[in-house]
């Protein structure tokens, strides 16, 4: 039996997975593509799909508000298919509105029942026929960039403050534009310069950063289903996190303490840069969480890291004084993703 999914479906079960298991958005989407077989032509919408709704969140709530707010016991995932339509009606020009709302009722009607997909088709429609609620509306000038750009009150509020609100509207609009996928090369297996060959050879349109010496930008493709990512020759990380083990000053045969590291992006940039000497001891609260630690060193063939599940802030009790080096503590942003 054929494993293939249609896009929307997994958009849809990628969403409820993220919202329920606060799952690692990138990891998901990656292991989605493989396990239903998504076209390749597809792998961009798929991306948009996720993406897009889960970065505007916050705009399409205030915009579904009025539309559903008689309907109290909406299951989540009624929810999430109709923020992932909004999504395509408002910001993807190239879907036509039509087709966003005939697919999102024939999902309701594989998922749910005949009443299901009247209430998803009739929302929708309304949408489609009133138009959307304006923002406008809000009178707090706070509020407003904060639903507008889809970032939260509080972080908001804290940049007025500091920085007025006109600057404070063009940095949360930044914050929504799309960066370009980059990549961190294992320079244990490989150079920079051999890795990039491979890559423009498989079809990927890549450069080198000019900002690190072990970066790559990625222009067209998804380096996560390349083979160079598959045999651990590289690994799917931002640049701005990559400088994070240059700030350590790390040094040879180190014993480093990453507090909480999963999925373990700076867990291996450390091993990698420690020249696969020293050591990398890796926390995590959740056990699902430092099972990825594990797989991500072993891809990258990195064996100078000990993952185990701790509550970092028990260390100190379970290490002997003065045992390490360093230590990397890159707590959870709450509300930041």
């Amino acid at each position: 039996m054929s494993k293939k999914k249609n896009v929307r479906d997994t958009a849809l079960q990628l969403l409820e997975t993220i919202e329920k298991n606060q799952a690692y958005s990138n990891l998901l989407l990656n292991s989605a593509i493989d396990k239903n077989e998504i076209n390749p032509i597809d792998v961009g919408l798929l991306t948009e799909l996720v993406y897009g709704t889960l970065q505007r969140k916050m705009t399409i709530d205030f915009y579904l508000k009025p539309f559903i707010e008689k309907n109290k016991k909406l299951q989540s995932w009624v929810i999430n298919l109709l923020r992932m339509t909004v999504y395509q009606m408002v910001y993807l020009d190239k879907i036509p509105e039509r087709a966003a709302i005939f697919e999102a009722v024939e999902i309701a009607k594989r998922r749910g029942h005949k009443g299901i997909a009247s209430l998803v088709n009739g929302v929708l429609r309304s949408i489609q026929r009133n138009g959307l609620p304006s923002l406008d509306s809000i009178t707090d000038p706070a509020e407003r960039i904060s639903i507008d750009t889809s970032h939260p009150m509080w972080l908001v509020r804290r940049w007025v403050n500091q920085f007025g609100e006109e600057k404070t509207r063009e940095m949360c609009e930044v914050n929504l534009t799309a960066p370009l996928q980059t990549g961190r090369v294992n320079l244990t297996r490989i150079s920079r310069d051999e890795c990039l060959e491979l890559l423009e050879e498989e079809g990927f349109e890549v450069e080198l950063s000019p900002i690190l010496p072990e970066a790559i930008k990625c222009l067209r493709g998804n380096l996560a289903s390349s083979k160079a990512f598959k045999y651990g020759l590289l690994t799917i990380q931002d640049e701005s996190s990559m400088l994070v083990a240059h700030a350590l000053g790390i040094k040879g045969e180190e014993v480093i303490l990453d507090a909480c590291a999963a999925p373990g992006g700076k867990t291996t940039h450390i091993a990698e840069k420690l020249g696969n000497s020293g050591k990398v001891i890796s926390l995590d609260l959740h056990e699902h969480k430092v099972k990825l630690i594990s797989e991500n060193a072993e891809r990258l063939g990195l064996e100078n890291i000990a993952a185990q599940k701790m509550d970092s802030r028990q260390a100190a009790d379970q290490f002997k004084k003065e045992s390490i080096d360093r230590v990397l503590l890159d707590a959870p942003a709450q509300d930041l993703g």
